[in-house]
């Protein structure tokens, strides 16, 4: 998710958006699933079909993002390596995101996190 708003821009027909900060919520592959991280990185996306799909290197690894939190609303499996590099998500944001709304009720606090991550 984008911590604040980006430009957007059309190559040709491809919807871009310029890089900008980016918040990603990380679980370890294999790990506890309600274990989960935040960590921002810059990234840039295009149009991929009807959706926005970027890539963002954490550590060794480099990851598909795309859509809320780099996986549609869903965190984003990683390495042991790169989900070192996260910041533990508060237990709050953590259970507002679990049992969000899906509306994006959450959005706002997220956001807020993430600025000082």
């Amino acid at each position: 998710m984008y911590i604040e708003a980006t430009k957007t821009y059309y190559v040709r027909k491809e919807l871009r958006t310029k890089r900008a900060s980016f918040l990603i919520v990380m679980a370890l592959r294999g790990g506890n699933p309600s274990d989960l991280r935040g960590i921002v990185r810059c990234v840039s996306m295009r149009q991929c079909g009807c959706g926005m799909v970027g890539r963002v290197r954490i550590g060794q690894g480099s990851y598909s993002v795309s859509g809320d939190y780099g996986n549609e609303g869903l965190a984003v499996n990683v390495s042991a390596d790169a989900f070192r590099l996260g910041i533990p998500l508060p237990p709050t944001l953590r259970n507002e995101w679990e049992n969000g709304d899906w509306k994006g009720s959450e959005v706002p606090a997220m956001k807020e996190w993430a600025k000082n991550v």
